[in-house]
């Protein structure tokens, strides 16, 4: 995520922005073509949080440490401002989905294809229909970083490394549970051999699942899902 974004989801200016990450010692050479990866958009977004919570809830406990409108004004400090002692920030722990969480959202991701049992009545055409739908389904379920059922469970997919996510790997991680329906597009004789690869597929991916804690997906695009903390999800005024 670039600087402008990143300040029109923290709701602060460019300039805040700035002097916020001096508070957390978060690297700031190169401003105008930062991009911040997703540890850091963690870190901003709680710290944000936590000292608007705080100020809501009681304003006279905020004098006896760094005010986030202090950290955040800009008009009358000069461009290079003395080190602020950065008090301990107790970040939100982001756990990693168990495997019955996982399972879950997957099924409710299933749910969503039975939308497409009625074209099994078109005679080759509809299998076809099935597949091609099947196939981006699978393959593009994950590409704004939580499918149907993760979103409601919580869940979000995420690189293994501090690097900024791209839609490549939401894609691969996915490719094994898109194989069978690719073949289902072929005429007559892709349900013969697409329903075989489907059902080993998936029981490949849960073996894999139950057995290393992740799927053949997840090493494919190295990434993970873990669980949405907390402090993310909460409201602001």
């Amino acid at each position: 995520m670039n600087c402008n974004d990143l300040c029109q989801k923290l709701r602060v200016s460019e300039k805040q922005l700035w002097k916020i990450c001096r508070h957390l010692k978060i690297t700031v050479s190169n401003e105008i073509d930062r991009v911040f990866t997703p540890r850091e958009i963690q870190r901003l977004e709680f710290f944000v949080e936590q000292k608007r919570s705080a100020a809501r809830k009681n304003p006279s406990t905020t004098r006896n440490q760094p005010a986030v409108t202090e950290i955040l004004s800009a008009s009358s400090e000069p461009e290079t401002v003395p080190a602020i002692p950065t008090p301990a920030v107790s970040l939100p722990v982001t756990d990693s989905a168990s495997v019955g969480i996982r399972v879950c959202a997957y099924l409710i991701d299933c749910l969503v294809t039975f939308a497409l049992a009625p074209l099994v009545l078109i005679p080759i055409l509809g299998l076809m229909f099935i597949g091609v739908l099947l196939s981006f389904y699978w393959l593009l379920r994950d590409v704004a970083g939580s499918s149907s059922g993760k979103i409601i469970l919580g869940l979000q997919v995420l690189n293994n490394n501090d690097e900024p996510f791209s839609v490549g790997p939401r894609i691969l991680r996915n490719l094994p549970l898109a194989i069978g329906p690719i073949f289902f597009c072929i005429p007559v004789i892709g349900i013969v051999v697409g329903a075989p690869i489907t059902i080993l597929m998936i029981l490949v991916e849960a073996a894999m699942l139950l057995i290393t804690g992740k799927r053949i997906g997840d090493l494919l695009s190295g990434t993970s899902v873990i669980v949405i903390p907390k402090a993310r999800w909460g409201s602001e005024p």
